[in-house]
């Protein structure tokens, strides 16, 4: 539900520019090479990947992104691997591994980390935004909403991701009341996140619900800031 919502949300903000958009089943490996042989991808200015993420400290190469599987195939088992990612074709100016612990990675002299990111940056990106923690479905959706609207805005990647962590953790129910207004796919997140954090009376609170850094500090930002 949250990669769809997320999905959802940067499609409507560049629909316009008419973006390569694969949810759910479409979401699959093999789609994703096809468009990297077909020179699609590498039009992509922006490669952003909304899914479940797997680290493996010990051994980097087994870390992976999870994409569909709809049925069986000999050539693609639904898992990005690091190995995998290396062989993508991409002139993308920045990744978005939005997933949980696609920052993670082994330590290596003369390297640095190794991971997901070391394939990505291979592969052709000069920046990457990964996670270094298990990440929220909603707030990573409400982040990285704003994070793209600031780049549309023409801001920096690092100034735009900063101003988004900030913009998060001073986020108000009633500020999400506001934000669901224009953007309907919210409008289930803005009522569950007011069930719960509804005073004893029903009274109205204006609780920021992502204040704690669990929700707006585990996204970074590495490589070209720009």
């Amino acid at each position: 539900m949250g990669t769809c919502l997320e999905a959802g949300l940067l499609g409507d903000l560049y629909g316009a520019g008419n973006p390569l958009l694969l949810i759910g089943p479409d979401a699959t490996e093999r789609a994703l090479f096809e468009a990297s042989a077909s020179g699609e991808l590498g039009r992509c200015r922006y490669l952003h990947l909304a899914t479940h993420g797997l680290a493996d400290g010990d051994r980097p190469e087994l870390s992976a992104l999870v994409l569909a599987r709809v049925s069986p195939d000999p050539d693609y088992d639904g898992l990005l691997h690091m190995r995998k990612a290396f062989r993508l074709k991409l002139n993308a100016d920045l990744v978005a591994l939005s997933a949980c612990q696609t920052g993670l990675g082994k330590q290596m002299s003369g390297e640095g980390v190794v991971g997901l990111s070391t394939a990505f940056f291979s592969a052709g990106t000069p920046s990457i935004v990964m996670s270094l923690w298990n990440v929220s479905d909603i707030s990573t959706a409400l982040l990285m909403r704003r994070f793209y609207g600031n780049l549309l805005a023409g801001q920096r990647k690092s100034t735009a991701l900063r101003e988004a962590k900030s913009w998060l953790r001073n986020l108000t129910l009633s500020d999400l009341g506001e934000l669901t207004a224009r953007e309907p796919l919210l409008a289930d997140t803005a009522r569950g996140l007011r069930a719960v954090t509804e005073a004893e009376k029903g009274e109205r609170t204006d609780q920021k619900p992502f204040a704690h850094p669990h929700y707006w500090a585990p996204f970074i930002l590495t490589g070209d800031p720009r």
